[in-house]
């Protein structure tokens, strides 16, 4: 079956099965933070960050963003590489989301 892990304060919602595991970070490193982990190394993870701009597409255009996240994600002790999967865009009550997958 499937479980969903969602935060109303934060406004995310996904559905993974429910043998994985939601994983706490033991160092609070965003505002919130969920990771959900298969065995053998898959996980699925949301983080939300503050800001000070008024919309994500001044700080640039999905591509952008998600160039800079994998960046960063290489950039991790112990990451051995980290490649784009896909970008995604939506717009929900006037608010711009970007959806980046990595792998």
């Amino acid at each position: 079956g499937l479980t969903t892990t969602q935060s109303a304060k934060f406004g995310y919602k996904f559905e993974h099965p429910d043998t994985w595991k939601v994983n706490q970070k033991p160092v609070k490193t965003h505002m919130d933070e969920v990771l959900v982990k298969k065995g053998g190394g898959t996980e699925v993870g949301v983080a939300v960050d503050p800001v000070t701009i008024d919309s994500i597409a001044k700080f640039g255009t999905s591509r952008e963003v998600a160039g800079r996240v994998i960046g960063v994600e290489r950039k991790k002790d112990g990451v051995t590489g980290a490649r784009l999967v896909g970008v995604s865009e939506d717009e929900r009550g006037g608010a711009l989301y970007y959806t980046i997958e990595d792998e």
